[in-house]
């Protein structure tokens, strides 16, 4: 049977080829935004994977979480480059179109059997969803398992943190002020609160500036392998 990752690949491999050869697209550009995307993918997993341990997760249900939530993005596979790299807000119909990757990634991950294809699936079509069932498909992060709010708020956290065609990387308080505001509203306040905590504790023993740093989402990735040692 194959690997999660030569499922996903394959299934990339081909929408990707799809969209070359039927939109024209600059090749240089869709692997420019392929490589930021498993970059920050990576940075998602492995700061999830780290707050799942500071949540009491055991180490093989956070190593899971974390596999997991590498693929948690993986249906954008199937949504036109122009919609995920538009440089100003989305019209309503493309944010329905948007919205679908969840739907997307949860069909592409259905052949991965066993507990990590059931949180894999869980969190690619569950992950913008929030306490107060405002997110894609209103669902209250109640109803669904405890590691989807943790992989949520990483994504939010990372999402922020990064560039995008949109907006420019937020510098670090500024993102924990937003995460903030959002205590109750997206996020239960006491996964806000832990999370908060967290990433002080992780940004205090790497030593290192986000602020002044040209890429500052490298800093989680290598916060992580510090804590993790």
């Amino acid at each position: 049977m194959k690997s999660l990752k030569e499922n996903i690949q394959n299934q990339y491999q081909y929408q990707k080829l799809h969209q070359y050869q039927h939109q024209g697209r600059n090749k240089h550009q869709h692997q420019n935004q392929h490589q930021n995307q498993h970059n920050e993918n990576l940075i998602v997993a492995h700061i999830s994977e780290m707050f799942a341990l500071e949540l009491g997760f055991s180490t093989r249900e956070a190593n899971l979480i974390g596999k997991a939530a590498e693929y948690h993005d993986v249906g954008k596979a199937h949504i036109c480059p122009s919609i995920i790299m538009k440089p100003s807000a989305l019209t309503p119909d493309e944010f329905e179109i948007m919205k679908m990757h969840t739907k997307f990634g949860a069909q592409m991950l259905a052949n991965i059997r066993g507990e990590l294809g059931v949180v894999a699936r869980t969190v690619a079509e569950f992950h913008h969803e929030d306490c107060q069932a405002t997110g894609y498909w209103k669902v209250p992060t109640s109803q669904l398992p405890s590691f989807l709010p943790l992989v949520s708020i990483v994504d939010t956290y990372v999402a922020l943190r990064n560039r995008r065609p949109y907006k420019p990387s937020w510098p670090l308080e500024q993102t924990l002020e937003y995460l903030h505001t959002q205590s109750n509203v997206r996020f239960c306040p006491k996964l806000v609160e832990r999370f908060i905590r967290f990433i002080h504790l992780i940004n205090t023993k790497s030593n290192l500036i986000h602020t002044t740093n040209k890429n500052p989402l490298q800093d989680e990735l290598f916060c992580g392998k510090i804590v993790l040692s």
